[in-house]
């Protein structure tokens, strides 16, 4: 992760920053299925983490959620690209939400899920290209499932 441009010029480790830094495993060149591996980097920061990604392309083939507090980041000279896989299920490639399968109705009459819109905060993603031309043009798929921005941002973030 050398020269990798951590928020505040702050480093893992540093007291300051007090969050986890995981980055995710070399992209598989957008040949094989990438998503397991960015889930597991993801469940290993937990809440609050700040996510890693390296340059290169990563082939999905689900979404991709973000936790509460966490941020995803590109490499901001070359930025990755998340390409959802032909074959991609979800609503989106990354989201900020998830939804209860056969959960029931949630507070707001809705489908059940973890985030109710007023509380949905502390989310970054930057620099990426997310890539959904591979997805059924039927099939409604977004490139971020973006619910509320409330103490979030998106920056540099692209969409093929």
């Amino acid at each position: 992760m050398a020269g990798f441009p951590y928020p505040l010029g702050l480093f893992p480790g540093d007291a300051a920053t007090n969050r986890p830094t995981v980055a995710t495993s070399e992209p598989t060149v957008g040949k094989t299925d990438d998503t397991a591996a960015i889930k597991k980097a993801v469940a290993a920061g937990k809440a609050w983490a700040i996510i890693y990604f390296r340059p290169g392309t990563y082939l999905v083939s689900s979404t991709i959620e973000t936790f509460y507090g966490t941020q995803f980041i590109g490499d901001a000279n070359n930025r990755p690209v998340i390409k959802a896989a032909a074959s991609f299920i979800g609503l989106g490639v990354i989201s900020t939400d998830h939804y209860v399968e056969n959960g029931g109705t949630g507070s707001d009459g809705n489908a059940k899920q973890w985030f109710i819109n007023t509380a949905n905060f502390y989310r970054q993603i930057r620099n990426f290209v997310i890539d959904i031309t591979a997805t059924d043009q039927g099939a409604y798929v977004a490139a971020l499932h973006y619910q509320v921005a409330q103490a979030t941002s998106l920056q540099f973030v692209g969409r093929v």
